[in-house]
C-alpha cells in the first residue's frame, strides 16, 4: 500500500499548485493480488504491460484525469501496433544507449 499511496492529489511547488495522479505500471498482476483494489481505494490506476494495448490504456487514463490529448486515446485497436511501430522509428534510442 505504501507504493500505491505515496503521493497526495495536489502538491505545491513555488506559487503553483499541481494535480497529481497515481498510475502504477506493472509487468503482470498475480492471481489473487489485491493491488487493483488498493489502487481504487486511493483513486489510482494500475496498468499491466502484459496486456496487449497498455500504451492506449495509459493515454486514456491521462486523457480522463488530465485532459491529455493523444492519437492513441481513441485509436481503433487494429491500428495501434502499426502506429507504435512507426512512432518508435522517431525515438532517439542512441541517446540512451551510447
Amino acid at each position: 500500500m505504501d507504493k500505491v499511496s505515496r503521493f497526495t492529489r495536489e502538491i505545491e511547488l513555488g506559487r503553483s499548485t499541481w494535480y497529481m495522479a497515481t498510475i502504477i505500471v506493472v509487468d503482470r498482476i498475480g492471481r489473487g493480488s489485491r493491488i487493483k483494489d488498493m489502487a481504487r481505494e486511493i483513486d489510482g490506476d494500475i496498468v499491466q504491460m502484459s496486456m496487449a494495448y497498455w500504451p492506449q490504456e495509459i493515454a486514456q487514463i491521462l486523457n480522463y484525469r488530465m485532459g491529455f490529448q493523444h492519437p492513441l486515446t481513441d485509436m481503433p485497436r487494429s491500428e495501434i501496433s502499426g502506429y507504435l511501430k512507426e512512432a518508435m522509428k522517431d525515438v532517439p534510442l542512441i541517446d540512451y544507449f551510447p
